[in-house]
């Protein structure tokens, strides 16, 4: 069984969609099946845009105490992706709970995924982020911290974050990717780019991981914000590229959809409006369900308003 995961999942993340595919139906035919691979298979039914196949694999779980956590937590960074965040939010909370009943199971980063991609698109207020102590598993503090950060909680985040370097003094991942991630976004929202900048210049060589803890590419998609705010279009042409080219391993993650975007206010920053257009319109068709007071929403319809304005 863990073979026949791992090989889906490894597939899907290196762009191979079709042996990703392949695998599963092997696997199904041979008598395997799981809610890992259910999420996986939903996971390539979102990337090949196949609704109904999606769909298809929330119904499997259904009722299903195992497998209903796991492709809920899915279908909310789905939502997510399309800007439905409240959604996701509702969506993250009932797998949270659902998966609360099984103790085998550590559901904690549950609505933490759902309220850190919140956080990009702008949405803010006061959300209760809890890091948690040495009892908690790593990647979970790692992404409280983040999401404490980007929700402008500097002083929780930076604390999170020195508890971390010193509690895993030789953990390499940590301290040579997720610190310096922590690091640059405390920077971004401290309003110093060109810190953030240098923050996460050391992430660069690790940041196709995919550990669960963060976003793949997340430090790539943090550097383009930070070179947006110091007007260095180019610059951040080139990190938000780095998003789009890996659709596989970014998955769900909604800076999927944000990242074109941040590449379309890139591309305008650069003075290549004819670029920029077609990226806000893929951008605006993705969250053409959004909620429409997410700011970042609102900022983009604005913004491409403006640009096709004569």
């Amino acid at each position: 069984m863990w073979t026949y995961e791992s090989w889906v999942i490894r597939s899907l993340e290196a762009d191979r969609l079709d042996e990703g595919g392949s695998a599963f139906e092997e696997a199904l035919r041979r008598g395997f099946d799981s809610p890992e691979l259910r999420n996986q298979r939903a996971l390539l039914a979102f990337l090949e845009r196949d609704d109904e196949t999606m769909r298809a694999q929330w119904k499997w779980a259904e009722g299903k105490a195992g497998a209903e956590p796991v492709l809920l937590h899915g279908r909310a960074l789905s939502e997510a992706y399309h800007g439905r965040f409240r959604a996701s939010t509702q969506t993250a909370r009932t797998a949270a709970a659902l998966g609360a009943q099984r103790p085998e199971r550590d559901v904690s980063r549950v609505e933490l995924d759902s309220t850190m991609m919140r956080a990009e698109a702008g949405v803010r207020g006061d959300v209760p982020v809890t890091v948690g102590g040495p009892d908690q598993p790593l990647y979970t503090r790692v992404i409280a911290a983040v999401t404490l950060a980007r929700l402008g909680k500097l002083e929780q985040a930076q604390k999170a974050a020195d508890t971390l370097r010193r509690e895993f003094p030789s953990h390499t991942l940590l301290q040579r990717y997720y610190l310096p991630v922590i690091e640059g976004a405390v920077k971004l929202e401290s309003n110093d780019p060109a810190g953030a900048i240098e923050a996460l210049r050391p992430a660069a060589k690790y940041e196709l991981t995919a550990w669960p803890a963060l976003p793949p590419l997340y430090s790539a998609y943090l550097a383009g914000l930070a070179f947006l705010r110091v007007r260095d279009g180019q610059s951040a042409t080139a990190e938000f590229h780095k998003v789009l080219a890996h659709p596989g391993l970014v998955g769900r993650w909604a800076i999927g959809a944000m990242a074109r975007l941040q590449l379309a206010r890139a591309e305008h920053l650069s003075g290549h409006d004819a670029a920029a257009l077609p990226l806000y319109e893929e951008f605006l068709s993705l969250w053409e369900d959004a909620d429409d007071d997410v700011p970042l929403y609102k900022e983009a319809k604005a913004e491409y308003r403006h640009l096709r304005s004569p």
